[in-house]
């Protein structure tokens, strides 16, 4: 792939023509500054900015096709999967945590272990073709690596309900 092209650099966002993929990016973060601010910080909390090559069990943070096909985050959903309907049905915290807990054990149990890594910070969120490997990723803290299991957890949460005859939390349309 092309190195960089999905890294738009803020100041570009400035000039008269600006590209399709910029503008999808643009919206994405936009989006994804809404629903991840809380967040955000949590990657490379640790304070160590440094960046890694993802590997084929990490679980890799972010947007688009090219992301749900890494054989990570396939594997990532798989274990989801198993738990997603336990998880949605229980009222109980504390088995919530703990499923949330034996998910991302799963992830780090794996040889090489499985880590969970974000794009580095003013990267967009969206990957586009072949740019896993042209992207700068981070660790994820613990935080952040909680939210997206929870987040994939809670995921098709309403259509689980309904199949279980279970009251809805919020009015879903």
């Amino acid at each position: 792939g092309m190195g960089g092209i999905d890294q738009p650099s803020p100041a570009r966002y400035g000039s008269t023509q600006v590209s399709q993929t910029e503008q999808k990016t643009k919206k994405y973060l936009t989006v994804e500054a809404k629903s991840m601010s809380s967040e955000q910080s949590q990657c490379g909390e640790s304070g160590d900015n440094h960046t890694t090559m993802p590997h084929m069990h990490d679980v890799l943070c972010g947007r688009g096709t090219v992301l749900r096909r890494h054989k990570g985050n396939v594997q990532f959903r798989h274990w989801v999967n198993e738990h997603k309907t336990s998880y949605i049905l229980s009222d109980s915290n504390v088995e919530k945590a703990k499923i949330v807990e034996i998910i991302i054990g799963r992830v780090q149990d794996q040889r090489p272990p499985g880590r969970f890594l974000c794009r580095r910070e003013g990267w967009s969120p969206y990957i586009g073709k072949g740019a896993i490997k042209d992207s700068e990723w981070v660790l994820a803290g613990a935080l952040k690596a909680a939210e997206k299991t929870k987040q994939a957890l809670r995921e098709g949460a309403h259509i689980v309900r309904k199949e279980h005859n279970a009251p809805q939390k919020r009015d879903c349309r």
